[in-house]
């Protein structure tokens, strides 16, 4: 949909509106879904709709009166601290450019649009002129589609690493998605998981791992199910089918799928697996080879479901052709070579139910630890000393935030946290520069550790 039309649709609101008045509470509300991002090319220079602007708009003061918390925090996060700031204490006049970002609260807050033209200083006449899209700030923000069930509630432009975000989200157990949002939290592209790929499964909800392919398709585990890769348009191009499979699914720069077991294992299983494009089992590891053998034989977790014998969580190839394993019930981390020989473990005495780690660049190594508190840690291998450590606050909304399932350290140093009900970045210096949320706690806390999310991918600019 041409922006052309959504202005249009815009303008007959405000219309509306501006002829009702007021905050009708029974006022219908904007069908969001149907809103598209413009798919015209954005022009290097665009006529400025704001060249109308009212010759006398009311002092900012007035108008902040008006304005409910929620558009103002609408506001806020599509323009960033810095030019928000700017606009209330009236150091910078609005331009044509931040029109276009706070459009989508205009329409998310129909209600309260006569305020918000106010703080702008525009008018029906303005809105109906503005026909060419307007490009975003630095050119680089891909737009979407405001969604109910999700918002950013806290977002840095100048400290966090742009791009877009891949994840799973589960907050309706009956249409499980995957879906890629923008720094605003806008949805750019959505893929509702067919029931026929998962209807039935009880464990279809959770721990399903999504990642970004170099051909731009999007892979996919499902729990009890088999590993899918799916193209742009939601069609399946490739599946392999297997029961024994959760958590953790990477494609190989071979072409192969590597691929994790844990919930449920037993003794007798591989928890991990590497399966050729052709369906052929060309790698596998078994711990019972290595850990067959006391405390790991007969070990439990004191008051926690082990839900299998190591609960394996993750796995991941390493550039020296080795692999990462990390068998969460054992309470280490386990490199093994390619004839599956056990080259090292890490974490003895450090771990907690760790979750997913990644093995950094300086040989350190980033996980979720579930100690208590639970944190995000990065330590020696060699010396299990803690070099950096992130631990959230958990005050009034544990549960909301716990279990952390995924930490993914992004170029510029911050790292991508994926907790229950939020993904958050931070920074090394343990500031939250950018958070988003599911909006509907009390749902998400009703359906505790099967309605939230699992785990996180930050896409860059370069990449899109």
């Amino acid at each position: 949909m041409k922006l052309t039309i959504v202005l249009a649709i815009l303008a007959s609101i405000l219309f509306a509106v501006a002829c009702g008045g007021g905050k009708d509470a029974d006022a219908p509300a904007v069908a969001l879904t149907a809103i598209a991002p413009t798919d015209a090319q954005e022009p290097n220079s665009a006529p400025n709709p704001l060249s109308s602007q009212s010759s006398t708009p009311p002092p900012i003061s007035m108008v902040l009166d008006t304005v409910s918390p929620e558009l103002l925090s609408c506001v806020k996060t599509a323009l960033g601290d810095e030019q928000y700031d700017a606009i209330i204490t009236a150091r910078q006049d609005a331009v044509a450019e931040q029109l276009g970002l706070v459009l989508p609260c205009i329409l998310q807050y129909p209600q309260e649009s006569n305020a918000i033209m106010e703080m702008f200083g525009l008018d029906i006449g303005t809105i109906m002129a503005a026909s060419t899209p307007v490009p975003d700030t630095d050119g680089q923000l891909t737009r979407g589609k405001l969604d109910p069930a999700i918002e950013v509630k806290v977002f840095d432009r100048e400290k966090v690493w742009p791009g877009t975000t891949l994840l799973n989200d589960n907050h309706d157990e009956d249409w499980p998605r995957i879906i890629e949002v923008n720094m605003l939290g806008e949805v750019v592209w959505e893929y509702v998981i067919s029931k026929d790929l998962w209807d039935g499964e009880p464990f279809r909800a959770m721990d399903k791992d999504v990642e970004l392919l170099a051909n731009g398709n999007i892979l996919f585990g499902l729990p009890r199910r088999g590993i899918f890769e799916i193209n742009r348009d939601g069609e399946v191009v490739w599946s392999h089918l297997d029961e024994k499979i959760s958590h953790d699914v990477d494609r190989l720069p071979n072409g192969n799928t590597l691929y994790n077991f844990g919930a449920g294992d037993t003794l007798e299983d591989a928890q991990v697996k590497e399966v050729s494009p052709e369906g052929e089992i060309v790698w596998e590891w078994s711990a019972k080879e290595y850990f067959n053998s006391e405390p790991y034989l007969n070990i439990t977790l004191e008051n926690t479901d082990p839900n299998g014998w190591t609960h394996n969580n993750a796995v991941e190839r390493l550039d020296n052709g080795n692999t990462l394993i990390s068998p969460r019930n054992f309470g280490i981390l386990v490199e093994v070579d390619p004839s599956g020989a056990v080259v090292r473990t890490m974490g003895e005495g450090l771990l907690k139910l760790a979750h997913e780690p990644e093995l950094l660049p300086n040989g350190n190594v980033l996980v979720a630890n579930h100690d208590k508190p639970p944190s995000i840690i990065e330590f020696n291998p060699d010396t299990n000393e803690v070099v950096w450590r992130h631990t959230p606050d958990f005050r009034g909304k544990a549960r909301f935030i716990s279990p952390l399932r995924d930490a993914d350290q992004l170029p510029n140093g911050n790292v991508l946290i994926t907790g229950y009900g939020v993904i958050y970045e931070v920074t090394r210096d343990g500031e939250i520069v950018w958070e988003l949320a599911l909006t509907d706690k009390e749902t998400a806390m009703k359906g505790w550790h099967n309605l939230g999310f699992y785990k996180a991918q930050r896409i860059g600019i370069d990449s899109n």
